[in-house]
């Protein structure tokens, strides 16, 4: 733990939340190394809300002082209000038979309104219902609009997966009504 460093979660609204809580992460240090992040001059205050410096991540910091990330907050879908991390949602699907890589983007319909869509990577076609009983079956509280099986995800040079291209794949189909099939329970 570095002494001249504290760091904590805050909600949308940047009421500091409590010990535990998942938030935005913010850090606040001490004047001899504000002026310094990653190469940006922060020292004039003008990246900094309240004193702290946001650092685009979300996370945790627990009662001892523990900070754990989450994922970036640029990544996040506001779905209806909620704060999906597309992670989550990855490793719901992750845990589909056959399933080998996912990746979860949002893409913004014609309403204005985000769409959650998913890329799925199987040995094995995933469908739209399949994928979406299998997140109800799993306790995952929303709905994936789109969902395309692909040969392999889109990557960058760096090795990371294109999100950038995933939302152009699935733009096209975003403004479809969504319509899951409810399997027979007799």
């Amino acid at each position: 733990m570095i002494e001249t460093v504290e760091v904590a979660a805050f909600d949308d609204g940047d009421n500091r939340l409590a010990d535990g809580q998942k938030g935005m992460i913010r850090a606040r240090v001490s004047p001899e190394i504000a002026g310094r992040y990653i190469g940006k001059d922060v020292g004039d205050g003008s990246s900094l809300v309240d004193g702290w410096f946001p650092t685009g991540d979300i996370g945790r910091v627990s009662e001892d002082g523990y900070l754990t990330i989450l994922g970036r907050s640029s990544v996040v879908i506001n779905y209806g209000g909620n704060k999906l991390h597309p992670g989550f949602l990855e490793q719901a699907l992750l845990s589909m038979d056959g399933v080998t890589a996912v990746a979860v983007v949002g893409v913004e319909a014609d309403d204005g309104f985000p769409r959650i869509c998913a890329a799925i990577v199987a040995s094995r076609p995933i469908g739209f219902d399949a994928a979406n009983w299998h997140l109800i079956e799993t306790d995952f509280d929303f709905p994936v609009h789109v969902v395309k099986c692909l040969e392999s995800l889109p990557k960058l040079a760096t090795g990371k997966i294109d999100k950038l291209a995933l939302q152009s794949l699935f733009k096209p189909d975003v403004n479809v009504p969504m319509v899951v099939s409810v399997p027979d329970q007799s």
